[in-house]
């Protein structure tokens, strides 16, 4: 029997981290959801959404995994892959299915595939990355440092601490990992006078200065200056301006809401920051509310306190980023980190405007 995992409407809630990648591309601590699935599953295909170059539907008898789920070893004793005929739910989700049918037909009402309630972990939101942040890097961390640390740099807890091959973390940064691990991407530079506080997920070739605390950068993001970031999740090829500051507590101390779909939700969680989209940029002094959603390839500038919803491929606040433009300042870009945008990514760009960006 062969191992799918797969993608549900559950990816909707998700956007816009999920606008350029299929959900098990997420990062939740040093590995993304599927690397987490690969150490207990062999997978075999993925089925997910077709804008994004995958199959929607796969034949014969399989294990179909969902790509939300947090991977462990409880999951594999309670999923094994012999047996029969299986539905797998958690508080009435999907999590995995054990059939000879297709998809398709597990998922319809008239399926009569014996249902069974497990435990899992499965990611419903945004927050839920940030949130079961802490535990995946607790378990996933090596305290190894083979990057560059000048002799002046400050690190707190340095068994908590993993900084990888081509890294630099230049004098006066303060790594503090005393309240959780930090990691540091291969190739990424941590500024002279920064200060990261755990946990902390920096990823590779990412350029950081100024406070970061308890958030998630996936990779190639530029916060080269003074600010603020906290319990935040931003996707790749970020720029955050000098000065751009983002809330993570509100005024009142109370539970943080977030507006996803057009709809608003409460995190349940007293500090809960913000969440951008790949290729956004962030003009100097930017101020993000706590909460604050930002879709993909938007350019924000004009405003010192930003929306707490911006849509993908904004300008400014008013208007839209057109999108020759927009492919044009990724090729840029990228270009200054050596990296080339191919067609490919050009073509899903251009698929991306037109779900999400387009008036």
């Amino acid at each position: 029997m062969k191992i799918c995992i797969f993608e549900d409407e559950g990816y909707k809630n998700l956007l816009p981290l999920v606008w350029m990648r299929p959900v098990w591309d997420l990062k939740c601590g040093v590995l993304t959801l599927k690397q987490k699935i690969r150490k207990y599953y062999k997978i075999d295909a993925e089925l997910g959404r077709d804008y994004l170059g995958y199959p929607e539907r796969s034949e014969g008898p399989c294990l179909y995994l969902n790509g939300r789920i947090i991977a462990d070893a409880r999951l594999k004793k309670a999923i094994p892959l012999k047996g029969p005929e299986e539905a797998f739910y958690c508080d009435g989700q999907l999590v995995a299915v054990r059939t000879q049918s297709p998809m398709s037909d597990v998922l319809s009402p008239k399926s009569s595939i014996p249902k069974k309630d497990i435990k899992a972990r499965i990611i419903n939101y945004p927050w839920d990355l940030v949130k079961h942040m802490p535990q995946e890097l607790t378990k996933e961390i090596k305290p190894l440092v083979m990057g560059k640390i000048h002799k002046r740099a400050v690190l707190y807890n340095v068994k908590a601490i993993q900084v990888e091959k081509g890294a630099v973390v230049e004098a006066n940064a303060v790594l503090d990992a005393r309240q959780g691990p930090i990691y540091i991407g291969e190739g990424s530079l941590v500024h002279p006078g920064a200060l990261l506080r755990g946990p902390l997920y920096i990823g590779p070739h990412c350029k950081v200065a100024g406070e970061i605390v308890f958030s998630i950068f996936m990779g190639y993001d530029n916060k080269g200056h003074y600010g603020f970031m906290g319990h935040a999740y931003v996707c790749e090829w970020v720029n955050m301006g000098a000065g751009t500051t983002n809330s993570n507590l509100k005024n009142n101390y109370g539970p943080v809401q977030i507006e996803l779909n057009g709809e608003k939700h409460d995190t349940g969680e007293t500090f809960m920051g913000c969440f951008i989209g790949d290729h956004t940029k962030m003009s100097i002094g930017t101020l993000i509310n706590t909460g604050t959603v930002i879709g993909v390839f938007a350019n924000i500038f004009g405003r010192k306190l930003a929306a707490k919803s911006i849509p993908s491929f904004s300008w400014g606040f008013t208007q839209k980023y057109e999108l020759d433009k927009a492919i044009e300042t990724a090729k840029v870009v990228m270009a200054r980190r050596a990296v080339r945008l191919s067609a490919e990514q050009i073509e899903l760009i251009t698929r991306v405007y037109e779900k999400a960006g387009a008036p």
